[in-house]
């Protein structure tokens, strides 16, 4: 099984971050509304050694 790690950010709009980073090479996987508010979860695959 590969490691994985989360890391949460608060933005003012998490529609357009998501957007800019899917602009930027990630892959979007999911974006949803929850009690605790908006998120969205992207990923960008061995970008953490670039």
């Amino acid at each position: 099984m590969p490691s994985v790690w989360s890391v949460y950010f608060a933005v003012d709009d998490c529609a357009a971050t998501a957007d800019l980073a899917i602009s930027l090479g990630a892959t979007e996987m999911l974006r949803q509304d929850s009690p605790a508010g908006r998120f969205a979860t992207v990923t960008r695959a061995g970008s953490a050694a670039a």
